[in-house]
């Protein structure tokens, strides 16, 4: 029988990952929301915030992986995950494979998609034989839609989660839960879309935000893109795409395909190598880069967080010419345009502030992830 670990109600350990994601919150909201809770718009959604908390104590259990024969989880009880897999339980959710609609995976293709993989994509020695699963009042949790115990192959990662679940009170509120949602995404769906999930990240591409420059009257502008983009693409040319560029527009001159494939007239050799590194990745690496891909609207910006571009804490070091960016340097990629349009234009309250919030999580929890499963 595997031993119940009780998982306090923080570690230094987990606070080392989770600080520089909550600093940035803050800063991008003057402060006024406390660095012990995540918020955002979708914190508004009554339809899951208005359950009150029903469970007392927040564990984690080890277990087998996921394409073992589990007997032990499956003679424990479990509870079934309080959060959706669409609206209000239905199957209404666009783009979401409930359980009828999840073909089931081999055990050798589900270990291949679900073995964490490093940069190269080798996979990574396991800290030990076991995954873990997170307990409520020494129940399994369930996910939301798959009808399956939510296992994670990093006792790190699973107890930052059992800390986001120890965090929900008095109401249960997902979307103060990003590292949940994306490990519920990964075993729910990105295992059973690899490849779908892979041609959406690419889809990205051919509009990518980084490739869209201003027009030469707005110098302010381009000034902040190129320092921004420039030094991202050149790393991602160098790093993983051929030696080759992305196109960019530049001074309302486009360089566009028609057709099917409309958009930025890129080198398919370019394409190529994105659509290598997409597939080459573990389910649990392409779920973070599609949540970046997806709050950055670029692929680019996605590609930098998993190639460590931004793996430093955005100040200089020692001699080096080029700054090491970090994750705010990150945030801003994403929102270079925006963060323009406030300094011009002045920010909206309740519009402005949230929309740095949601964009700050959404790319610090994908990037904490990340960091989790290859520590």
């Amino acid at each position: 029988m595997n031993a119940v670990r009780r998982v306090p109600p923080i570690t230094s350990r987990i606070s080392t990952y989770l600080k520089p994601s909550i600093r940035i919150a803050n800063q991008h909201t003057n402060n006024s929301i406390p660095s012990s809770r995540w918020f955002s718009n979708a914190a508004r959604d009554t339809r899951i915030a208005g359950r009150k908390r029903f469970y007392k104590t927040v564990d984690i259990q080890p277990l087998p992986p996921p394409w073992e024969e589990d007997s032990e989880s499956a003679s424990s009880k479990v509870v079934d995950s309080p959060i959706s897999g669409g609206v209000d339980g239905t199957q209404s959710a666009t783009g979401v494979l409930h359980p009828s609609q999840q073909k089931q995976s081999s055990s050798s293709s589900s270990q291949q998609l679900l073995t964490p993989r490093n940069r190269n994509h080798q996979p990574q020695t396991p800290e030990s034989d076991s995954w873990y699963g997170i307990t409520l009042d020494g129940k399994l949790l369930q996910t939301p839609a798959g009808n399956r115990t939510l296992k994670l192959p990093s006792s790190i990662l699973a107890t930052a989660i059992a800390i986001e679940w120890d965090m929900q009170h008095p109401l249960l509120v997902p979307a103060n839960m990003p590292l949940t949602t994306l490990a519920c995404t990964t075993l729910d769906q990105t295992q059973f879309q690899h490849t779908a999930v892979v041609e959406e990240c690419l889809r990205y591409l051919r509009n990518d935000t980084t490739c869209y420059r201003g027009e030469a009257e707005d110098r302010v502008l381009v000034r902040k893109q190129a320092k921004s983009w420039d030094g991202l693409h050149t790393y991602l040319s160098q790093n993983c795409l051929e030696g080759l560029a992305p196109v960019v527009e530049t001074d309302g001159v486009i360089a566009l395909q028609q057709g099917a494939e409309a958009g930025l007239g890129h080198d398919p050799k370019l394409v190529e190598a994105a659509e290598g590194v997409l597939r080459g990745l573990d389910a649990w690496s392409l779920t973070a880069t599609r949540a970046i891909t997806v709050e950055a609207k670029s692929l680019m910006v996605a590609l930098g967080v998993l190639q460590g571009y931004y793996d430093g804490d955005g100040n200089s070091t020692g001699g080096s010419t080029r700054s090491r960016k970090g994750l705010k340097d990150a945030v801003m990629a994403a929102r270079v345009e925006e963060e323009f349009q406030i300094e011009s234009w002045g920010l909206v309250e309740g519009g402005h502030d949230y929309d740095r919030l949601n964009c700050s999580i959404g790319i610090a929890s994908a990037k904490v992830m990340l960091h989790m499963l290859r520590s």
